[in-house]
């Protein structure tokens, strides 16, 4: 699902199948889009600009996800702060062309995000 549903600017709430990946802008520019749902099937977002610039996105339940490229929320400027579950064992950036991201990221203490994130050395939260 690549750019499936982008800038679609009346999209409010997604029910997606047992997907197991989403690659590329999938809901990037969804502007009414303000709460997401990963389904328990879900585990790889493979994208850095999967959320992009959806700016009435609050909140994102991560759910089962084990694979995230933070930069899959660039441009969110609702979201606050994300929580990385237990189950996300690899943390990526992409490339920052450019583009701010403005939550705060929260990863469980020792776990393997938490030592993909300190591999790479690019964020500081941690609880």
């Amino acid at each position: 699902m690549y750019g499936g549903f982008a800038n679609c600017d009346n999209l409010k709430d997604v029910l997606l199948p047992k997907v197991t990946e989403l690659k590329g802008c999938v809901f990037a520019g969804c502007n009414s889009l303000k709460t997401f749902k990963m389904p328990n099937s879900l585990k790889r977002l493979s994208s850095k600009a999967l959320f992009a610039n959806c700016n009435s996105l609050e909140n994102i339940d991560l759910n089962n996800v084990t694979y995230l490229d933070i930069q899959a929320f660039m441009g969110c400027s609702s979201l606050k702060s994300v929580i990385i579950p237990k189950t996300v064992k690899e943390v990526t950036r992409g490339y920052w062309d450019g583009y701010e991201i403005t939550c705060k990221f929260y990863v469980y203490k020792n776990s393997d995000a938490q030592k993909s994130i300190d591999h790479y050395n690019y964020m500081q939260s941690t609880w």
